[in-house]
């Protein structure tokens, strides 16, 4: 299918660092980046201009919501790209010095259900698989040795997960009292959010996905991709808040198999019931 772009739609893509808000560029010529971290792309062919904090303050929680609510990336916004419009990958709350400015985000009510690691697994827990999980309040959770035995159970290793965070910034598979209190402090410093998921490792497993499209009509499901997750050649995994998703790659072997298949019914269940709600995209 072939779609046309309006070439004077001026956008920019917002992040705590610049390398994961990469690829409108390709459909929009006037497409930048603004990042709280300055980047190492500049200059590379084919990349956008990006725009950085050159002494970003420290900000707490690290995560965009915070970001655009200092007045130092509000100057760089204003100074550096008037007219342009928002994007963000998650939807924020945004300040009232920003109020004059257009932010192009999916629909609050959807993301608080779909994209919450606790709703979510409430919502399709009668329909859909999850490794055996519990969910714990993070006023709940104590950095103590007694406590991470509890945690634990006897078992080997567990996935620890913030209800909100994205790409991969907040999962931690942990299996030491040393990664788990690495965890705690890599969430303390991101993340308000309330809730955490503690789960079940599963052995073995595959990090595969699908991509999904919502239409009035139907629900269109891709080919199976395999994740790529924390590359060190594409991602800084020593640094907590850029996304340790890196990419991913389709490969004809992987097609019309037994888990593209349950990735297709998954996603289908997800795609009509967003659909029901009133989804598109």
């Amino acid at each position: 299918m072939k779609l046309k772009f309006d070439d004077s739609i001026r956008i920019v893509g917002i992040g705590l660092v610049a390398w994961n808000r990469l690829g409108p560029e390709q459909w929009l010529k006037n497409y930048s980046i603004a990042s709280m971290y300055k980047s190492d792309m500049e200059g590379l062919d084919g990349t956008p201009p990006t725009y950085s904090l050159d002494n970003p303050k420290p900000i707490s929680p690290v995560n965009t919501e915070t970001l655009i609510k200092t007045s130092d990336f509000q100057d760089l916004l204003n100074t550096e790209l008037p007219g342009y419009d928002m994007l963000t990958y998650k939807p924020v709350t945004i300040p009232n010095e920003l109020s004059n400015r257009k932010f192009l985000m999916v629909d609050p009510r959807f993301t608080k259900i779909y994209e919450n690691k606790v709703e979510f697994r409430q919502k399709f827990s009668s329909t859909l698989r999850f490794p055996d999980y519990s969910v714990i309040s993070r006023s709940d959770v104590k950095l103590d040795i007694k406590y991470y035995e509890e945690l634990m159970s006897g078992r080997q290793a567990i996935v620890i997960q913030d209800e909100m965070l994205g790409g991969g910034k907040g999962t931690f598979i942990v299996s030491s009292f040393d990664e788990y209190t690495h965890a705690l402090a890599r969430l303390e410093k991101m993340s308000n959010h309330q809730k955490v998921v503690v789960s079940s490792l599963v052995p073995g497993a595959r990090e595969r996905s699908i991509q999904c499209c919502v239409t009035e009509k139907d629900v269109y499901t891709g080919p199976l991709q395999r994740q790529i997750v924390a590359h060190p050649d594409l991602a800084n995994t020593d640094l907590s808040e850029g996304d340790k998703f890196s990419g991913a790659q389709i490969l004809l072997e992987d097609q019309n198999t037994r888990h593209h298949d349950e990735a297709q019914r998954v996603a289908r269940i997800v795609g009509s019931d967003l659909q029901k709600h009133g989804y598109r995209g």
